[in-house]
């Protein structure tokens, strides 16, 4: 991919057994529709209500877009992202830090199968919108648009393209006053900002390790996911339908690695909720000089929709390989 500073590939690797362990799962507790939050960014561009159940991450780091000379790059920093999680539909934001924003916008790697895809170009402000939607197994949408500083991503995912979880997110998401959706009713039931995106703590992840080498620096560990009753039956065994991936974050290569021609895969088995959200990574195989916390931060970032058996979610754990070259 000649995108980044070097080459990403997720890989979601669905052959590897040890890699496929599913949970029991209890769906008897009632969604909570009204348990929503509004969202702000602290510069006011943008705001949004989201499910209080949230995700919130940060990388200051970012990646690097290549333009068409691929010794060129656009810069995103600052990442601020979120997540949540309801009713079937995964919903998120991202914000990034540019010099440019019509540059940002020309260079940032869209959704990669366009082909397959609606897209619509709008004008909201001064700013150009980027709708992109996505039917086929399930139903997807993305919104890239920008200001002079700043780039900003709004997505969702869903089974089902009617759920009403999808309107009520959408018609929340405002640009500058402005609704992002331009057939928006204006029937968002949180009226009033009560979060600043960049005033929160990052959401905790449960971060392991097994089979490192012992040069691999290791992040933090924070206890905060117990697994619970598992079982080995494989999914062909029950009317099961796969995890989604609704995007591939984009982690950067690090100065150091880069200056180090540090290359290789980082491989990590992510516990994708039955909630929608990821909840634990393992690392069975990491590299040097930051490269491996910079794939547990992608990895924090996966937007899915659950696995399900039987019309329930399913708490699954996948590999994910992080492929990373110099050119």
């Amino acid at each position: 991919i000649s995108t980044y500073w070097g080459a990403f590939t997720p890989i979601l690797d669905s052959n590897e057994k040890s890699g496929e362990v599913y949970f029991e799962v209890s769906t008897d507790k009632k969604e909570n529709n009204n348990n929503w939050i509004r969202i702000e960014t602290e510069n006011k561009e943008v705001s949004f209500s989201i499910p209080l159940n949230f995700n919130y991450s940060k990388d200051k780091d970012g990646f690097n877009a290549s333009k068409e000379n691929p010794i060129q790059f656009v810069e995103f920093r600052n990442l601020h992202s979120i997540t949540a999680f309801e009713n079937g539909v995964s919903m998120w934001m991202e914000s990034y830090d540019v010099e440019n924003g019509i540059e940002a916008f020309r260079y940032f790697p869209h959704y990669k199968n366009e082909s397959k895809a609606n897209t619509k170009d709008y004008i909201i402000g001064q700013s150009s919108l980027k709708e992109v939607n996505v039917e086929n197994t399930h139903y997807a949408n993305y919104f890239y648009f920008y200001s002079e500083k700043r780039f900003y991503i709004v997505g969702l995912g869903a089974r089902d393209k009617n759920n009403p979880t999808i309107q009520r997110f959408l018609e929340s998401v405002k640009f500058n006053g402005k609704h992002i959706l331009v057939s928006a009713e204006s029937k968002t039931l949180e009226t009033k900002t009560s979060l600043i995106l960049e005033k929160q703590k990052i959401s905790p992840l449960d971060i392991s390790y097994e089979h490192l080498s012992p040069t691999t620096k290791k992040v933090s560990f924070n206890k905060t996911f117990d697994f619970i009753k598992t079982t080995n039956s494989s999914a062909k065994s029950f009317d099961t339908l796969p995890i989604v991936i609704l995007t591939n974050p984009k982690p950067g290569y690090t100065i150091e690695a880069r200056e180090k021609n540090e290359i290789g895969e980082v491989r990590v088995k992510i516990l994708f909720s039955n909630d929608g959200l990821i909840k634990k990574v393992i690392v069975s195989k990491g590299l040097n000089y930051g490269l491996t916390e910079k794939a547990i931060d992608a990895s924090r970032r996966l937007r899915f929709l659950p696995a399900e058996r039987d019309g329930k979610p399913l708490s699954l754990i996948k590999t994910v390989v992080f492929n990373y070259s110099i050119y």
